[in-house]
C-alpha cells in the first residue's frame, strides 16, 4: 500500500517484519534488569510486538526476495 507509513516492513526473504521507522525501533528497545523475570517478560514482549506488527505493518506472507 503506497503512501502509508509502516512502522514495520515485510522482510525480503521468509516470514516476518523488520523496523521501518523510528517508531518501530522504539518498540524494539527493551531493557531487562534482572534474570528472574526474563522468560515471562520476553513472552509478554513478543506477544505485544506481534500484535503491534500485525496492526502497523505490511500484510504477512512468505516472500522469496524482490519481484
Amino acid at each position: 500500500m503506497k503512501g502509508r507509513n509502516y512502522w514495520f516492513k515485510a522482510k525480503n526473504y521468509g516470514l516476518g517484519w523488520t523496523p521501518a521507522s523510528w517508531q518501530g525501533w522504539i518498540i524494539l528497545k527493551s531493557v531487562t534488569g534482572n534474570i528472574t523475570g526474563f522468560l515471562l517478560e520476553n513472552i509478554v514482549f513478543i506477544g505485544i510486538l506481534f500484535m503491534i506488527c500485525m496492526m502497523t505493518g505490511e500484510k504477512p506472507k512468505w516472500r522469496w526476495g524482490k519481484k
